[in-house]
């Protein structure tokens, strides 16, 4: 990983140079200046009600749900605002908002939207502008027929945006052979580059972007940042899912399992609406 360039803190008058948003001598007291503003716990909604509300949705969706749009198995520890409340109690409480997150990629996400610098790719990216051309994005769980379809109604010239996809060509191996972060973060990094292309020049007459986003939440944040034409959700029962990732021997055996579980977890945080359609 290159090593960022160092830069002036960001506190008032500090003239020391740092590679993240504060010095040493200044994160601590940034932080505690934050958290005054923030208040308590309580105060920000986050008591007794919400400590169980949050025990039991961690018991319900156990995985992390970044990690699981990457093909990693990890387990949960933090239930997240998709996006963030700011104070709305309704939306603080709206369970289609919620998100179970690994602590890391809840640090990575908070730094991002505090406008922090994490050195690990932001899943979301910010700076996305609608997309210039025709684009369909299509959600659904592993085994759900997403790149089928997207290459079913690419022409030649068309863009399908597909993460494994990408993986498989930056590292030159098979499509479901590398599963280790750096491999995802590198993948990530130019899927991100990708997107933030299609706002801003014309690549080809229709582009597909194949997502899972299982919550209401997370496919209306793409719908806001990319501007899409159409949103697809495959509702592939979750049998099918599971007999096709079975019977794909592209995916090696651990990775099967993953694939399942994922499956699983993305039944568990589906929730539909008027745009769903039926799994192919």
């Amino acid at each position: 990983m290159p090593t960022r360039l160092k830069r002036p803190c960001s506190h008032h008058g500090c003239p020391n140079l740092t590679a993240e948003r504060f010095c040493e001598q200044h994160k601590k007291q940034e932080q505690q200046r934050q958290d005054r503003y923030r208040g308590t716990a309580n105060e920000r909604g986050y008591g007794v009600r919400w400590q169980r509300a949050r025990l039991i949705y961690l018991r319900e969706h156990p995985l992390c749900a970044i990690c699981m749009e990457q093909g990693l198995i990890t387990a949960g520890e933090v239930v997240d605002h998709i996006i963030p409340h700011k104070g709305d109690y309704e939306l603080f409480w709206d369970e289609t908002n919620w998100q179970t997150l690994c602590k890391r990629c809840h640090d990575v996400k908070t730094a991002t939207e505090d406008g922090g610098f994490g050195a690990t790719p932001r899943y979301r990216p910010n700076n996305l502008l609608p997309s210039l051309v025709s684009l369909t994005i299509i959600c659904g769980p592993p085994g759900s027929g997403k790149s089928t379809l997207a290459n079913e109604r690419a022409n030649g010239h068309d863009l399908v945006i597909d993460l494994d996809a990408i993986k498989a060509q930056l590292t030159g191996t098979l499509i479901y052979e590398r599963q280790d972060e750096k491999a995802w973060n590198a993948a990530i990094v130019k899927r991100n580059q990708i997107l933030y292309d299609l706002g801003r020049k014309r690549i080809g007459k229709q582009a597909f972007f194949i997502i899972g986003a299982p919550t209401i939440a997370e496919r209306q944040w793409w719908r806001e940042a990319l501007k899409p034409v159409e949103v697809i959700v495959l509702e592939t029962p979750i049998e099918t899912c599971i007999e096709r990732i079975k019977a794909d021997d592209r995916r090696p055996p651990e990775v099967k399992l993953k694939h399942i579980e994922a499956v699983k977890s993305w039944w568990q945080r589906y929730k539909p609406e008027n745009l769903a359609a039926q799994g192919i």
